[in-house]
C-alpha cells in the first residue's frame, strides 16, 4: 500500500503585548525544521503586534526579531527567526505540537514570550493566537532621597510600595551620609506599583511624595526624590520622576490655584483622555492618602504652609497608570475694620454686611447682630472689595443697602 503525503498548514497569529516593533521590516525568515517524513506539511506563522510600546529602565523593549520554535511528534522540532509578522514552516509532521515565540530586542535579549499547544491534522488549516507578553519575575528598585543637611535635625525616611496586587511592602531606607538616604531591593515583582516616600525630622513628617514605578524582570528602575524645600519652616518640593513606560496615562488636573487664603477651599477635578476608558483615581496630600474618585476638595483645616497634591489613575485591569501633581501655598488673608452710625428705630434688631468683587454685586453676607463695628477677615490682598450694610427689625424686615465703601487690595 502506498503512503499518501498531505500538505498540512497552520497559521499562527501572535499578539505581542508590550513588544511592538517600531520598524517597518521586509518579510524574511531563516531556520531549520525536522519531521518524520510521514504526512508532512507546512506551518504558516503570522505575528500581529498589538498593545503598547514601552520605554523601560536600562533595556530596549522594541522587538527586532521573533524566534518561533516548536516541538512535535517523535521529538521533531523546528526553529525560525523572523523580523516580520508572517512565517511559513514546511515539511511538518501531523500530530501534537507545542509552539513557543520569543521576542528579542536589538541586543539579542529576550523581552517577551508566549506559547501554545496544537494538534496538526491532515488536510486542515489552523489559526493559533499566541500572546507574547513581557517576562514575569522580579526586578530591582533603586531609590534615593536627598535633602539639605542643615534643614533637618534628626532625619529618617518612611516608605512603602503598594503593589498592583494591593499588597504593601515597607521599604527600609539607609542613611549612609547626612542628606542622602537610599534603598535597593532586588525582589520586586514585575508590574506597575505606587511608591510613597516621606522625609521625617525627629519622627515628624516634613515632606512626602508619591510616584508610579514599573518593574521589568532582571532590570533596575531608579528614582531620586529631592526634598530640598520642606515644611520646616516651609517650602515646596517638586519631584519629577516620570517613568515613560508602556504609554503611561496622561492625567490632567483642573480647578487648581497656586495660592489659597487661610480657610478657603479648592475643588480639584482629575481627568484622562476618553480613549483610556474607565480608571480609578486616588488623591494624596504631601504623601498621605486623602481621597478617591475624580474630585477632591482641599483647604479645610490646612494651616499656613506649602502643600503638594498627587493624583494617580489606574485602569481597572491595573496594566496602565499615570499621575499628575499640583503644588500650592496657604497664606494668611487680610482684614478690614468697619464702623457705621447706629439706627434709632425702637424695633431695631441688628445689621447685615454685604460684600463682593464688583459694585452692587455682593456674593457674601454676614449677620453681625446689633453692633456698629465689625472686622471682616480672610480677604484676598490681590482683590478689590465693595461693601455695604443694611439694618433689620424684630420682624426681619430689612432696609435698603447703605452707601457703598470700596476696599482696595495691594493690586
Amino acid at each position: 500500500m502506498k503512503k499518501i503525503r498531505y500538505a498540512l498548514s497552520i497559521v499562527f497569529v501572535l499578539l505581542l503585548l508590550a513588544c511592538k516593533s517600531p520598524y517597518d521590516f521586509i518579510s524574511e525568515s531563516d531556520g531549520q525544521s525536522q519531521g518524520d517524513g510521514q504526512g508532512s506539511g507546512s506551518l504558516m506563522v503570522t505575528i500581529m503586534s498589538v498593545g503598547v510600546k514601552t520605554l523601560i529602565p536600562g533595556i530596549d523593549m522594541n522587538p527586532v526579531v521573533y524566534v518561533v520554535s516548536g516541538v512535535g511528534p517523535s521529538g521533531a522540532t523546528f526553529s525560525v527567526n523572523a523580523v516580520d509578522t508572517a512565517v511559513t514552516v514546511t515539511e511538518l509532521s501531523f500530530g501534537d505540537w507545542f509552539v513557543t515565540v520569543d521576542a528579542k530586542n536589538i541586543d539579542d535579549i529576550v523581552i517577551g514570550r508566549g506559547s501554545t499547544a496544537t494538534t496538526l491534522h491532515t488536510g486542515e488549516n489552523q489559526t493559533l493566537t499566541i500572546p507574547v507578553t513581557p517576562l514575569d519575575g522580579y526586578g530591582t528598585l533603586d531609590l534615593n532621597v536627598l535633602w539639605n543637611v542643615g534643614d533637618v535635625d534628626i532625619p529618617s525616611v518612611e516608605s512603602e510600595l503598594v503593589l498592583s496586587s494591593g499588597t504593601t511592602m515597607n521599604l527600609d531606607f539607609t542613611i549612609a551620609v547626612d542628606g542622602n538616604a537610599s534603598y535597593t531591593g532586588n525582589t520586586i515583582p514585575t508590574g506597575y506599583h505606587s511608591v510613597v516616600v516621606k522625609l521625617l525630622d525627629n519622627g515628624i513628617a516634613v515632606m512626602g511624595a508619591l510616584e508610579i514605578v514599573r518593574i521589568i524582570k532582571d532590570q533596575t528602575t531608579s528614582g531620586t526624590f529631592e526634598f530640598y524645600e520642606i515644611n520646616q519652616p516651609g517650602g515646596i518640593i517638586q519631584v519629577n520622576i516620570t517613568p515613560a513606560l508602556q504609554e503611561p496615562i496622561d492625567v490632567s488636573i483642573t480647578g487648581q490655584t497656586d495660592t489659597l487664603i487661610l480657610g478657603e477651599l479648592m475643588t480639584l477635578t482629575a481627568s484622562v483622555p476618553p480613549e483610556v476608558g474607565s480608571v480609578v483615581y486616588a488623591w494624596y496630600l504631601n504623601g498621605d492618602s486623602v481621597a478617591t474618585g475624580s474630585n477632591y476638595t482641599v483647604g479645610s483645616g490646612l494651616s499656613v504652609g506649602a502643600y503638594r497634591i498627587d493624583v494617580t489613575a489606574f485602569t481597572t485591569d491595573g496594566k496602565r497608570a499615570g499621575s499628575a501633581t499640583h503644588a500650592f501655598a496657604v497664606e494668611e488673608g487680610i482684614q478690614v475694620a468697619l464702623i457705621w452710625d447706629a439706627n434709632d428705630e425702637p424695633d431695631l434688631a441688628g445689621y447685615r454686611l454685604y460684600y463682593g468683587l464688583s459694585s452692587g454685586n455682593y456674593s457674601c453676607s454676614i449677620d453681625v447682630g446689633n453692633q456698629t463695628t465689625y472686622i471682616i477677615t480672610g480677604l484676598d490682598p490681590a482683590e478689590t472689595y465693595y461693601i455695604a450694610a443694611t439694618a433689620y427689625n424684630l420682624t426681619g424686615t430689612e432696609s435698603d443697602c447703605s452707601n457703598e465703601v470700596i476696599f482696595y487690595g495691594s493690586s
